[in-house]
């Protein structure tokens, strides 16, 4: 292995940054290239070329206003190609987008998930990616994401576990569906996946987000930074309340045993829900605490529910974590535009131009 970089690598992180520079605007000038990327202009046209001739982006003349003679002409995207796939692999059912590589979301598809074994699982999500991808040319896809629930290894694009499916274990689902789509794929945690639309804006604060429906999920970024490790944020079964509820892991007083009872087939139990209200502040109050957050996101499926003992939970926060500003946010969008957000920033990474 190397442990230097040589020309070639330059050149292939240096067109990786042109091209995130160019599909963050909805049309940019070479010269506002050459000044946001800090690149030479004879290094920047270079790149701009070997970008036009692959296909990741079109130049085409800008509007001249009124009395303006010379316009510079603009970059974009390519929006006839290079279309990233995100998948939410979820046991509430699949969901997938297409999109271009400013996020734009060209198709959107969803599916209901069996809930019975590995292999029916497998196959079901396999038909799904099918048909979601037959409008489009193979040689048109660039990146798939999925994001994942359980515990997933990121790095080896491995499910190592899937609550609710007994025989699930250590899936190698990133190499599964690498084989039968050809598209570079990354697996993501899902809570990641919600998280990282967020991050642009927050900056370098330190974000919270719980995912909870009928469990829990948690994603954290440090200075603006997803935190990832396998099997880190695995929190359903914190114990919040000694010797209280017993769950199904053999413990009492998880916090995943005052979540489950909450949502029954899409019905809410709203006593459930209320109990569940001071195990979770506290929770929130721990997390806050350790990662030092800035602001706190509360989503999913259970939050749209949350609206019938909001200030009950608000007066537990105000108890415990006064300053700290908690979001409620309905689940308007399913991870898996996270997902493909995210498989663009790394494969964008990986070009080699």
């Amino acid at each position: 292995m190397k442990n230097y970089i040589d020309q070639d690598d330059m050149i292939s992180a240096n067109s990786a940054y042109v091209l995130q520079t160019v599909r963050r605007h909805a049309g940019i000038s070479r010269k506002e290239i050459s000044s946001l990327t800090g690149l030479s202009w004879g290094g920047m046209t270079k790149i701009v070329n070997r970008l036009l001739e692959s296909g990741y982006i079109t130049e085409e003349k800008g509007n001249a206003a009124p009395g303006v003679t010379r316009v510079p002409n603009l970059i974009k995207v390519n929006p006839e190609k290079n279309f990233v796939v995100g998948l939410d692999f979820n046991l509430a059912g699949f969901h997938a987008v297409v999109t271009d590589l400013t996020g734009r979301i060209l198709t959107e598809t969803s599916s209901p998930a069996p809930k019975t074994n590995t292999q029916a699982l497998l196959a079901s999500c396999t038909d799904f990616l099918v048909w979601t991808l037959s409008p489009f040319a193979p040689e048109k896809l660039f990146a798939l994401g999925v994001a994942m629930q359980g515990i997933v290894d990121v790095r080896g694009g491995i499910s190592l576990k899937l609550p609710g499916i007994s025989d699930w274990s250590n899936i190698p689902l990133r190499d599964i569906l690498e084989e039968r789509f050809r598209i570079r794929t990354w697996l993501e945690h899902d809570p990641d996946c919600l998280l990282f639309p967020h991050l642009q804006k927050a900056g370098k604060d330190n974000l919270l987000l719980l995912r909870i429906d009928r469990s829990i999920g948690a994603a954290v970024s440090v200075n603006g930074k997803l935190l990832k490790d396998t099997g880190i944020l695995e929190i359903a079964h914190n114990i919040v309340v000694p010797g209280g509820k017993p769950c199904t892991c053999g413990m009492n007083g998880c916090l995943e045993a005052y979540i489950a009872p909450c949502l029954m087939e899409d019905n809410v139990d709203e006593n459930a829900l209320r109990e569940l209200c001071d195990p979770l502040a506290i929770t929130i109050r721990n997390l806050s605490g350790v990662f030092r957050a800035d602001r706190v996101i509360l989503t999913g499926a259970l939050i749209g529910y949350l609206s019938q003992a909001e200030a009950q939970l608000r007066g537990f926060l105000d108890d415990y974590c006064p300053s700290l500003p908690v979001e409620l946010l309905e689940l308007s969008t399913s991870a898996d535009v996270g997902a493909a957000s995210i498989a663009a920033d790394l494969a964008i990474k990986e070009l080699k131009i």
